[in-house]
């Protein structure tokens, strides 16, 4: 019989994640901080798969992590208007989605 040592709760549910306070140097050296960026996020996964490979803090590699890679990857100066770079962020999280799904 399993013995069941450990529990976790884990949201299975859509939820909203922030990403706060995201450092980001431009190409002219200047430092800029986004305050916060908001995700809408779920399991593209099963929850076991997900879990069994990234363990319980999985939000911390698909999510912040990867959030704070990307800025600091893409953003330039020149994408301070508000509308492009919701795009981007629409596009770069599409992106992965579609790469994580095809696993």
């Amino acid at each position: 019989m399993p013995l069941i040592t450990q529990f976790e709760p884990i949201q299975v549910t859509l939820q909203t994640d922030q990403v706060r306070d995201i450092p980001c140097g431009t190409k002219g050296g200047v430092m800029i901080n986004f305050e916060k960026i908001e995700l809408l996020t779920g399991f593209i996964r099963t929850v076991y798969e997900t879990l069994l490979n990234y363990g319980v803090q999985y939000d911390n590699t698909w999510i912040y992590d990867k959030i704070h890679h990307e800025i600091n990857q893409q953003v330039y100066i020149d994408m301070f208007d508000q509308a492009k770079l919701d795009s981007f962020l629409c596009h770069m999280w599409e992106q992965l989605v579609c790469a994580k799904s095809s696993y």
